[in-house]
């Protein structure tokens, strides 16, 4: 056949070298690509805030984020949704979270990664200005930047032994933080403006300054050992590995409140493969 290059034709072949071009060469090529429909960077005026269950989490607590897209030119309303965990109360029909004897969200949540996500990308003195995370008027009137971050998972089988296929997580988190939309506004007009937050007197970290802080933090990580409440953990759930078999192990696991609030961990505990939590760990 004249012209005929079988790699044109070799699906592996077209998307290894699809997955090696930019974002816009790859849909120019490709425009049988889908996407899920919602937005992935954004400017977002926090017009409404609030917690509420959500049945689809187990009926989690979420703090809902919802305002106005400010890139856009007819206004697009967003409703971010972060899950609590399990635990959370709000007695008062959701303008506040508490949870008896515990004040601070577990880091696996939707809302403790919002919360880290924060605190770097803010100083502890604008933090302090906000207010407490626990209640939703914090929250309110703020203009964030958020981009959704991904990060995949393998196939797993649950503690009923239904099969869930590979897929990824999205998290949508904040990359900038504004007091107010005139703030913002006024950064928008000036290249060398920093985002600032509260009453405005102090300026966040600038992005550049931002990404140096992360990878700073990310190379001090690296170079020490893991937190003693990771080790507590990994400690437990070998012992639990090494005591019961797969399935009694991932029962018992799921039970411990931050493997059941952490992705990453539900899909290492139920792995049955030979290379899944309890298979690399039996004596």
């Amino acid at each position: 056949m004249p012209g005929y290059d079988p790699e044109l034709i070799n699906p592996n072949v077209v998307y290894a070298k699809l997955r090696e071009q930019s974002k816009k060469e790859r849909e120019r090529i490709v425009p049988w690509e889908t996407d899920s429909g919602l937005k992935d960077d954004f400017v977002l005026r926090v017009d409404s805030t609030y917690f509420e269950e959500n049945e689809k989490m187990g009926n989690q607590l979420c703090l809902h984020l919802s305002g106005t897209d400010l890139d856009d030119l007819e206004g697009d309303v967003i409703d971010n949704q972060y899950a609590c965990g399990p635990g959370w109360e709000s007695p008062d029909g959701g303008s506040a979270v508490h949870f008896k004897g515990k004040e601070k969200f577990n880091r696996n949540t939707k809302i403790g990664l919002l919360i880290d996500r924060m605190a770097e990308v803010l100083s502890p003195e604008q933090l302090a200005k906000m207010g407490e995370p626990t209640q939703a008027d914090t929250w309110n009137n703020l203009v964030i930047h958020f981009v959704a971050e991904f990060k995949e998972y393998q196939a797993f089988k649950d503690r009923d032994g239904n099969e869930h296929a590979a897929g990824k997580t999205r998290n949508v988190l904040p990359t900038e933080v504004w007091g107010s939309e005139e703030s913002y506004s006024k950064s928008a007009k000036t290249v060398d403006s920093k985002p600032a937050v509260a009453d405005n007197k102090s300026a966040a970290p600038s992005k550049a300054e931002q990404a140096k802080q992360a990878l700073a933090a990310r190379k001090a990580a690296a170079e020490k050992k893991e937190a003693p409440s990771d080790n507590l953990l990994e400690r437990r759930l070998i012992g639990l590995a090494q005591s019961h078999d797969q399935a009694t192990f991932a029962e018992k696991a799921l039970d411990i409140e931050e493997v059941a609030a952490n992705d990453d961990l539900i899909q290492a505990v139920m792995d049955e493969s030979e290379t899944g939590f309890w298979a690399t760990h039996q004596k």
